[in-house]
């Protein structure tokens, strides 16, 4: 990777993070670019992800994001801490006479939300634990949804745990703000996580299901851990495609049709209630759910 093809001086200081039993550059392809670890001249590691096609829409959808995190930003808005900075460059790096779109983001150390799931099942006190995890999601949809913020894809790659426990929220490809509502969606979202009949066009209640259904599996596993090793097939937390389109026939949801009245079975019976909706716009909204569940107050 040659630093002179990178158009900006801030790119041209970065230098490739590299494996150090290969020597090839750490990165992580995608569907619409690869994302690759960088550092600064004083070691200060970043993220980098190259997009694969100069997308117009794309551009003029990130300048409007950008501007509207930068706001956020700098008036210490709730979903703030949840967030990672980031700077997008419509001539980010030159491939022969072309110009491709990059964005540089904070490098995020943590583990993706099924990652620390699977590692907090492995300790002695998972209840626990589980029980904080669900607590700062609830926190996490709460801001989002104070700030008016969308992210489009809300899925277990897309948020990180961090050491001390804290969740941030990566790829923002599909994020919405309020300026944005009623256009063409630019991805349709993780399919594990998403309503089947989701719009194709962003609204404010466009992470409505995908939000449930992680509260839901983080919850069923306080209440039933084994189930992870049941249900959970590296691609999801508990829920699966297959368990929205026929919840009557989804041998998940019938076998937490058992759980005590709990949480977990209030939260599982809005995910069921919310599969058979027309039009994912119109399930019941999700925040007085949350504040009725003393669990997440």
């Amino acid at each position: 990777m040659n630093p002179a093809n990178f158009g900006l001086p801030l790119l041209q200081r970065l230098r490739p993070a590299r494996n150090p039993e290969t020597g090839e550059p750490l990165e992580w392809p995608g569907a619409f670019g690869t994302v690759l670890r960088m550092e600064s001249a004083n070691g200060e590691p970043r993220a980098l992800k190259c997009f694969t096609s100069p997308y117009p829409i794309r551009s003029e959808r990130y300048e409007i994001l950008g501007d509207y995190l930068d706001s956020l930003l700098s008036r210490g808005c709730p979903s703030v801490p949840f967030l990672t900075e980031s700077f997008y460059a419509t001539q980010g790096i030159r491939l022969g006479h072309i110009w491709y779109p990059v964005l540089l983001m904070d490098w995020v150390e943590g583990e993706p939300l099924n990652a620390a799931v699977q590692a907090v099942l492995e300790t002695e006190n998972p209840v626990g634990a589980l029980t904080g995890l669900a607590r700062r999601w609830a926190e996490l949809v709460r801001a989002l949804r104070a700030d008016r913020l969308v992210h489009g894809d809300l899925q277990h790659g897309n948020i990180l745990v961090m050491s001390g426990g804290e969740l941030k929220l990566i790829d923002y490809d599909g994020m919405c703000v309020p300026s944005l509502i009623g256009r063409f969606v630019l991805e349709g979202g993780h399919p594990n996580y998403q309503h089947p009949k989701r719009t194709q066009k962003y609204s404010e209640r466009l992470d409505e299901f995908s939000a449930l259904v992680i509260l839901a599996g983080l919850l069923a596993l306080v209440e039933r851990p084994e189930l992870w090793e049941k249900y959970n097939i590296r691609r999801n937390i508990l829920f699966h495609q297959a368990d929205f389109t026929s919840p009557d026939s989804s041998p998940l949801f019938n076998e937490l049709e058992a759980l005590p009245d709990s949480p977990a079975r209030t939260a599982v019976s809005h995910l069921r209630n919310a599969c058979y909706a027309s039009n994912p716009d119109t399930i019941p909204d999700l925040l007085p759910l949350l504040n009725s569940l003393s669990l997440l107050s």
